[in-house]
């Protein structure tokens, strides 16, 4: 009876962790380049105590926290600086404690000290660290990643490269996502930069959540809480009855 009782409850915290990840998504249909996630499984463990035989299999929950890089839709916005990152590329960015992290986030800002960085505040990576642009009269980023400006003292509008963004390729990787939004792979492991990851320029990726999915799924996760809650109930009527069988029986 109390393996079935702890299996329930156990299906019933997952329910709750996907209804979690379910209000997440929508919280999240407007954020550029936002990515649904698998944020848990289950697993079963047995307890086993010193030298005895393992008495009890109790399921757990495990954090995964699985990015799906499934491209999302394209958002033009005629903006010089908003990217789009093809395929299952990843932009490559600094995150506050100055480690390498990912992520897909494509609306790019130039901060009053020239820094590149992302519309979260992101510094963007090139492949010589952080990208700095110097006083210029425009700012043109090629779909390869180049980052080519016209100096402010330029005599010509002739093109001069300065940098190139470090985009990596997230195909057959297993990419989490962090707690601050950001990606890293399972083994947080730097990625190399992949030459054959294309930008496209003047348009951002739209969130890959979906509002009709994220409500179907809130309803088909409301029916299974509530058929767990009539497993519990069904467990606590065959326990009264048992007990009710051996008061007869004594």
């Amino acid at each position: 009876m109390d393996k079935m009782i702890f299996t329930v409850m156990n299906g019933m915290k997952i329910v709750e962790q996907r209804q979690a990840n379910t209000f997440n998504e929508l919280a999240n249909l407007s954020t550029v380049g936002f990515k649904k996630s698998f944020s848990y499984a289950a697993s079963s463990r047995d307890l086993v105590g010193g030298d005895m035989l393992a008495s009890r299999a109790f399921p757990t929950v495990v954090g995964q926290n699985i990015v799906d890089l499934k491209a999302g839709p394209f958002v033009p916005t005629n903006n010089p600086m908003d990217l789009y990152v093809t395929e299952k590329g990843l932009f490559s960015v600094l995150d506050e404690s100055g480690q390498e992290a990912y992520t897909r986030r494509g609306d790019m800002k130039i901060t009053s000290n020239g820094v590149l960085t992302t519309g979260a505040g992101h510094l963007l990576l090139g492949d010589d660290g952080p990208i700095t642009i110097p006083p210029s009269k425009k700012v043109e980023i090629s779909a390869d990643g180049a980052v080519n400006i016209i100096p402010a003292n330029a005599t010509t509008n002739e093109l001069v490269q300065i940098a190139r963004l470090k985009l990596v390729n997230g195909e057959d990787q297993t990419i989490q996502i962090r707690s601050d939004g950001l990606y890293q792979t399972a083994d947080r492991q730097i990625l190399e930069a992949d030459a054959n990851i294309k930008i496209q320029v003047g348009g951002t990726e739209g969130s890959s959540a979906n509002a009709i999915d994220s409500m179907v799924q809130m309803i088909r996760d409301s029916r299974e809480y509530e058929m767990h809650v009539r497993i519990l109930k069904n467990a606590k009527e065959l326990s009264t009855s048992s007990t009710s069988m051996m008061r007869l029986d004594g």
